[in-house]
């Protein structure tokens, strides 16, 4: 009998066919027999894996939402800055050769970025 056939059976049916007893449930040797064919009844966990548990966070509509927007940001970027002179790890500034446009010289330009910084940061550039 499937579970759709025991939803057409009254209470009572019911408990006839599962060869229980409503007054005192079911006898010791019979939950015994039961334990043996069916096993308990319980519910095991699963272990989820570090990775699982990490990459799940980025599954659904709002991780997507979050993901398609970044990456329509990143497709309106002219220009990309990158830091590899060691300006965060040493706290030393070095600059590459500038590309420079119309009249402006390597010195109007870093005169211009040291007019434009603040000497309470303590950025390389203002010391």
């Amino acid at each position: 009998m499937g579970i759709d056939d025991y939803q057409k059976l009254s209470s009572n049916e019911e408990i006839n066919e599962l060869k229980s007893d409503i007054e005192n449930g079911l006898t010791e040797e019979e939950a015994k027999k039961r334990i043996d064919e069916y096993g308990l009844n319980e519910i095991h966990d699963k272990e989820e894996s570090f990775f699982h548990r990490i990459f799940r966070r980025f599954w659904g509509p709002i991780p997507w939402m979050i993901e398609v927007t970044a990456i329509e940001e990143l497709a309106g970027i002219d220009i990309l800055c990158s830091d590899k002179t060691g300006t965060l790890t040493k706290n030393k500034m070095t600059t590459a050769d500038p590309i420079l446009f119309g009249k402006f010289t390597a010195d109007n330009l870093m005169l211009y970025a040291a007019l434009a910084s603040k000497e309470g940061n303590h950025d390389p550039i203002e010391v």
